[in-house]
């Protein structure tokens, strides 16, 4: 993720760089900071800052030096929004950020609105894609990735997967499936179950793997975050 956090900066200053005096070009970042994707949201955050850092050392951007605003998601649709007009408040130039698909349902718009340039290193839902806005991608869509998984696992022998989607962020999760269900069923395979859950600190993931070893499947897959697998 660092290389697609060094190719956001990058993109969104360069495009700014020309652009007025010589005063600091104010640069929004806005992530899950606290929750549960607060570990995407936090290594995002560091890579900024690694990488605003070493901008500024080499003299800036075309003479310009970056700062850095930074604002917290939470993962919740109420704390992003509000995050979002408080980057707008800020009159920042551009934004990194954010690392969910659903976090982007709600910030997009509101960005969007306030004409500012907005760059996520990570959201891969087909919501976003094709979309003549505001927002740029710089990842694989779901689609994408769905049916390299789902030729990889057929020839691995594995054409009836259960799949556990965590329903946290819907926009995500809910698309990757659709997609992946569609590319299983065009090779003639199936889902031997789709098993939603809520991610969170109480949640039992026992009951979850419970559900999916139950359909006998010859494979699973977690759709979801990396400190849920």
């Amino acid at each position: 993720m660092t290389k697609r956090i060094w190719l956001a900066l990058a993109f969104a200053v360069t495009l700014l760089a020309g652009c007025g005096p010589k005063t600091p070009i104010p640069i929004g970042f806005i992530g899950g900071l606290t929750g549960s994707n607060a570990d995407n949201g936090q290594s995002g955050l560091n890579a900024v800052i690694l990488a605003v850092e070493q901008f500024n050392r080499a003299g800036g951007v075309d003479g310009r030096m970056v700062e850095l605003i930074s604002r917290d998601d939470a993962q919740s649709s109420e704390v992003a929004a509000r995050s979002a007009h408080a980057l707008v408040e800020a009159k920042v130039e551009a934004v990194i950020g954010p690392f969910t698909s659903s976090m982007a349902a709600v910030i997009v718009p509101i960005t969007g609105q306030a004409g500012i340039f907005q760059v996520s290193p990570t959201i891969t839902s087909m919501d976003f894609y094709g979309k003549d806005d505001n927002l740029f991608r710089i990842n694989r869509t779901t689609r994408e990735n769905a049916q390299d998984y789902a030729r990889t696992l057929a020839q691995r022998g594995q054409r009836r997967v259960a799949v556990a989607y965590d329903t946290r962020n819907r926009n995500f999760t809910e698309s990757w499936l659709g997609e992946f269900r569609a590319a299983m069923q065009a090779q003639g395979h199936e889902l031997a179950v789709e098993v939603p859950y809520e991610s969170g600190p109480q949640t039992d993931f026992s009951r979850v793997v419970a559900r999916l070893v139950a359909a006998k499947p010859d494979g699973m897959l977690f759709i979801s975050g990396a400190l849920d697998v």
